[in-house]
């Protein structure tokens, strides 16, 4: 599937493991369906708090599929982006064949600078291989990790080529003079990951963001990490008046 509209209370879920070191998939089950019986609007898998990057490739791949299978796939936005295309395609496609409601996508990080035509390549290469698997794409912008800052020129050109799949950006870098930048940008969807952006989510156009970080990944009902997003009234959308979970 492909959705244009995102919004609501976004959980920012972990990846629980057992003591020899494979995914505990029951718990991660558990723990999701505790976020989503508890007021969240959607799940956000395999970001940085779901330790993606720590995963390889199949396990990523199987995590996906077991998440789909026992949750509903379209209450989740799912990280599929690596350094490398071909993986990066490979799991781009496969969340679209799961229904996920939107992917997010790091840039492709290590080898810096990258100039932003490169940046722009990349992009434009991921959206040619999935054109027939056309999820949504959301940009994850976290420059204190990856070393690259997509730049609101960047976003913008993303977003004027590709207009069916390039959906917005979710900013953990904590500038908000930067989001609010991006926030400029028509149809450009915004989620700032800073509780700060919750006051100013009407003045500056965000869809504003609100993370708070898991306890224990052991027990999947202590804490809920999660991310706080009001709808920008571009989308068509008005404010969640829906409950947190409790930490």
């Amino acid at each position: 599937m492909t959705a244009a509209k995102i919004g609501g209370v976004v959980a920012a879920v972990p990846t629980p493991f057992t003591e020899n070191r494979t995914v505990d998939v029951d718990a991660f089950l558990e723990h999701g369906r505790w976020c989503l019986a508890e007021g969240c609007d959607l799940l956000n898998v395999l970001g940085t708090t779901g330790e993606a990057n720590a995963l390889s490739s199949v396990q990523r791949s199987a995590l996906m599929a077991a998440a789909a299978k026992g949750l509903d796939g379209g209450r989740m936005m799912v990280g599929t982006g690596t350094p490398d295309l071909e993986t990066t395609i490979d799991l781009t496609r496969q969340a679209y064949e799961l229904g996920y409601a939107a992917a997010l996508v790091l840039p492709p990080y290590y080898y810096k600078p990258v100039q932003d035509e490169g940046l722009f390549a990349w992009f434009d290469q991921l959206i040619r291989e999935t054109a027939e698997t056309p999820i949504g794409l959301y940009l994850y912008n976290f420059p204190q990790l990856t070393g690259i800052e997509f730049s609101p020129a960047l976003a913008a050109k993303l977003i004027q080529m590709f207009p069916e799949r390039i959906r917005g950006a979710k900013d953990s870098s904590g500038n908000l003079d930067y989001a609010r930048k991006l926030a400029r940008i028509p149809g450009f969807a915004v989620f700032p990951s800073n509780e700060a952006a919750l006051a100013e989510a009407d003045t500056d156009n965000f869809a504003a963001v609100f993370r708070q970080p898991s306890i224990s990944t052991r027990n999947p009902r202590h804490g809920c990490g999660r991310t706080r997003a009001i709808r920008r009234p571009s989308i068509g959308s008005e404010t969640s008046g829906r409950r947190s979970p409790p930490s």
